[in-house]
């Protein structure tokens, strides 16, 4: 009985550290948005603009991933 007791505890705080981890990353990112979209309005060279246009794609990816994790595991903020 104990050790079901010990695994319900250990599962919930498994849960808690996967619900941390992902809401930390979507923080993460929306921050990271908010630098690249800052990169962008000031970036005057060709290259950088791109640059800043790939990492931002990316970064909505990754955003997507998170919330749809987010999601199936039932987080909200």
């Amino acid at each position: 009985m104990l050790a079901l007791l010990s695994e319900k505890r250990r599962a919930q705080k498994t849960a808690e550290a996967v619900r941390e981890l992902i809401l930390t990353e979507i923080n993460e990112i929306k921050s990271r948005l908010s630098q690249i979209e800052t990169s962008f309005n000031l970036a005057l060279d060709g290259k950088l603009i791109e640059a800043a246009i790939y990492e931002e794609m990316a970064l909505k990816s990754r955003y997507a991933y998170l919330l749809q994790l987010a999601r199936e595991n039932n987080i909200k903020n």
